[in-house]
Protein backbone atom coordinates (compact mmCIF):
# COMPACT_ATOMS: atom_id res chain seq x y z
CA UNK A 1 0.00 0.00 0.00
CA UNK A 2 1.18 3.23 -1.17
CA UNK A 3 0.12 6.72 0.91
CA UNK A 4 -0.66 9.35 -0.06
CA UNK A 5 1.37 11.73 2.41
CA UNK A 6 2.81 15.67 1.60
CA UNK A 7 4.20 18.01 3.70
CA UNK A 8 1.44 21.21 3.10
CA UNK A 9 2.62 23.38 5.65
CA UNK A 10 6.21 24.72 6.73
CA UNK A 11 6.75 24.09 10.65
CA UNK A 12 6.39 27.79 11.04
CA UNK A 13 2.72 27.57 9.73
CA UNK A 14 2.08 24.72 11.66
CA UNK A 15 3.37 26.15 15.17
CA UNK A 16 1.49 29.15 14.25
CA UNK A 17 -1.52 27.57 13.21
CA UNK A 18 -1.23 25.20 16.39
CA UNK A 19 -1.09 27.75 19.02
CA UNK A 20 -4.61 28.85 17.10
CA UNK A 21 -6.34 25.64 17.14
CA UNK A 22 -5.27 24.35 20.60
CA UNK A 23 -7.77 27.79 21.74
CA UNK A 24 -10.54 25.97 20.55
CA UNK A 25 -13.78 24.73 22.31
CA UNK A 26 -12.75 21.06 22.24
CA UNK A 27 -14.80 18.48 24.58
CA UNK A 28 -13.86 15.46 26.59
CA UNK A 29 -16.91 13.35 26.51
CA UNK A 30 -18.23 10.11 27.73
CA UNK A 31 -20.36 7.32 26.60
CA UNK A 32 -21.77 4.38 28.57
CA UNK A 33 -20.02 0.93 27.18
CA UNK A 34 -21.57 -1.93 28.95
CA UNK A 35 -23.25 -0.06 31.35
CA UNK A 36 -20.13 1.75 32.43
CA UNK A 37 -19.20 5.54 31.38
CA UNK A 38 -15.85 5.60 29.22
CA UNK A 39 -14.30 8.39 28.59
CA UNK A 40 -13.42 9.29 24.79
CA UNK A 41 -9.48 9.02 25.25
CA UNK A 42 -9.08 12.61 23.52
CA UNK A 43 -11.24 16.06 22.68
CA UNK A 44 -13.33 16.30 19.56
CA UNK A 45 -14.76 19.42 17.66
CA UNK A 46 -16.43 19.35 14.46
CA UNK A 47 -16.68 22.03 11.68
CA UNK A 48 -18.64 22.35 8.25
CA UNK A 49 -19.90 24.17 5.85
CA UNK A 50 -23.35 25.44 5.78
CA UNK A 51 -26.46 23.61 5.07
CA UNK A 52 -24.51 20.28 6.07
CA UNK A 53 -24.35 18.02 9.09
CA UNK A 54 -22.73 14.92 9.51
CA UNK A 55 -22.57 12.00 12.18
CA UNK A 56 -19.92 10.87 13.51
CA UNK A 57 -21.12 7.27 15.02
CA UNK A 58 -18.26 6.47 16.26
CA UNK A 59 -18.11 6.20 20.39
CA UNK A 60 -19.00 8.87 22.09
CA UNK A 61 -21.37 10.44 19.45
CA UNK A 62 -21.09 13.37 17.20
CA UNK A 63 -19.13 16.72 18.83
CA UNK A 64 -20.56 19.81 18.61
CA UNK A 65 -20.76 21.09 15.00
CA UNK A 66 -19.29 24.74 14.69
CA UNK A 67 -19.66 26.61 11.27
CA UNK A 68 -16.27 26.81 9.01
CA UNK A 69 -17.93 31.09 8.57
CA UNK A 70 -17.26 31.71 12.11
CA UNK A 71 -13.70 30.58 12.30
CA UNK A 72 -11.64 32.45 9.61
CA UNK A 73 -8.33 30.87 10.41
CA UNK A 74 -9.96 27.19 10.34
CA UNK A 75 -11.95 27.85 7.07
CA UNK A 76 -8.38 29.25 5.20
CA UNK A 77 -6.81 25.44 6.47
CA UNK A 78 -9.77 23.88 4.46
CA UNK A 79 -9.61 26.10 1.66
CA UNK A 80 -6.00 25.37 1.56
CA UNK A 81 -6.25 21.63 2.04
CA UNK A 82 -8.93 22.01 -0.75
CA UNK A 83 -6.77 23.77 -3.30
CA UNK A 84 -3.79 21.26 -3.04
CA UNK A 85 -6.01 18.26 -3.53
CA UNK A 86 -9.12 19.66 -5.43
CA UNK A 87 -11.73 17.25 -3.39
CA UNK A 88 -13.96 19.62 -2.47
CA UNK A 89 -14.25 18.63 1.37
CA UNK A 90 -17.07 20.04 3.57
CA UNK A 91 -16.57 18.90 6.79
CA UNK A 92 -14.38 18.13 9.27
CA UNK A 93 -13.49 16.87 12.49
CA UNK A 94 -10.88 17.47 15.01
CA UNK A 95 -9.23 15.46 17.68
CA UNK A 96 -7.16 17.21 20.78
CA UNK A 97 -4.42 14.89 21.84
CA UNK A 98 -3.02 16.23 25.26
CA UNK A 99 -0.34 13.89 24.65
CA UNK A 100 1.01 10.11 24.09
CA UNK A 101 -1.59 8.84 26.66
CA UNK A 102 -4.53 9.84 24.57
CA UNK A 103 -4.85 8.15 21.03
CA UNK A 104 -7.48 6.30 18.96
CA UNK A 105 -8.19 2.66 18.47
CA UNK A 106 -8.06 0.98 14.73
CA UNK A 107 -11.08 1.26 13.17
CA UNK A 108 -13.08 2.29 9.61
CA UNK A 109 -14.34 5.63 9.20
CA UNK A 110 -18.04 5.00 8.74
CA UNK A 111 -18.96 6.46 5.08
CA UNK A 112 -22.31 7.02 5.78
CA UNK A 113 -23.37 9.98 3.78
CA UNK A 114 -19.17 10.57 1.99
CA UNK A 115 -19.04 10.85 -1.97
CA UNK A 116 -17.54 8.02 -2.76
CA UNK A 117 -15.62 8.82 -5.20
CA UNK A 118 -13.57 11.05 -1.97
CA UNK A 119 -11.88 9.34 0.37
CA UNK A 120 -10.50 11.71 3.43
CA UNK A 121 -7.43 13.32 4.20
CA UNK A 122 -6.05 14.33 7.81
CA UNK A 123 -3.94 16.94 8.83
CA UNK A 124 -1.75 17.08 11.95
CA UNK A 125 -0.35 19.90 13.94
CA UNK A 126 1.75 19.59 16.99
CA UNK A 127 3.80 16.54 18.30
CA UNK A 128 4.46 13.94 15.73
CA UNK A 129 2.73 10.88 16.07
CA UNK A 130 2.35 7.58 14.77
CA UNK A 131 -0.19 7.12 11.82
CA UNK A 132 -0.70 3.21 11.67
CA UNK A 133 -2.68 1.53 8.45
CA UNK A 134 -2.99 -2.64 8.94
CA UNK A 135 -5.12 -5.11 6.98
CA UNK A 136 -5.04 -8.88 6.99
CA UNK A 137 -1.73 -8.99 5.07
CA UNK A 138 0.17 -5.55 5.88
CA UNK A 139 0.67 -2.92 8.22
CA UNK A 140 2.18 0.39 7.36
CA UNK A 141 3.26 3.60 10.01
CA UNK A 142 3.42 6.74 8.87
CA UNK A 143 5.11 9.35 11.31
CA UNK A 144 2.43 11.99 10.95
CA UNK A 145 4.51 15.56 11.71
CA UNK A 146 3.18 19.07 12.35
CA UNK A 147 1.60 20.10 8.65
CA UNK A 148 1.52 17.28 6.87
CA UNK A 149 -1.60 15.49 4.85
CA UNK A 150 -2.29 12.10 4.69
CA UNK A 151 -4.74 10.89 1.94
CA UNK A 152 -6.74 7.92 1.89
CA UNK A 153 -9.39 6.95 -0.69
CA UNK A 154 -12.61 5.45 -0.19
CA UNK A 155 -11.51 2.25 -0.90
CA UNK A 156 -8.69 2.64 1.25
CA UNK A 157 -10.30 3.46 4.30
CA UNK A 158 -12.74 0.04 3.83
CA UNK A 159 -9.50 -2.03 3.19
CA UNK A 160 -7.84 -1.07 5.86
CA UNK A 161 -7.86 0.48 9.54
CA UNK A 162 -6.00 3.32 10.82
CA UNK A 163 -5.08 4.22 13.98
CA UNK A 164 -3.02 6.97 16.06
CA UNK A 165 -2.05 3.92 18.84
CA UNK A 166 -0.39 5.66 23.01
CA UNK A 167 3.00 6.72 22.80
CA UNK A 168 3.88 7.55 26.08
CA UNK A 169 6.96 8.98 25.50
CA UNK A 170 5.11 12.00 23.36
CA UNK A 171 4.44 14.77 26.46
CA UNK A 172 3.45 17.30 23.53
CA UNK A 173 -0.14 18.00 22.33
CA UNK A 174 -1.10 17.51 19.17
CA UNK A 175 -4.36 18.51 16.96
CA UNK A 176 -5.16 16.53 13.96
CA UNK A 177 -8.02 17.16 11.57
CA UNK A 178 -9.71 14.83 9.27
CA UNK A 179 -11.48 16.26 6.24
CA UNK A 180 -14.33 14.40 4.32
CA UNK A 181 -17.08 15.42 1.63
CA UNK A 182 -20.72 14.60 2.78
CA UNK A 183 -23.05 14.63 -0.05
Amino acid sequence: MDANVKQLFTPQEAEHLMERLLALPFEFRSYKRYNKKVSVPRGQLAFTTSGITYNYTQAGGTPTILRFADYPFVESILEKVNSDTGLGFNTVLMNYYRDGADYISAHHDSTVGWDKAVGFATLSFGAERRFVLKSDKERLVIPHVAGSLIYLSYEQNQSYTHSVPKQLTVKEPRVSMTFRKIV
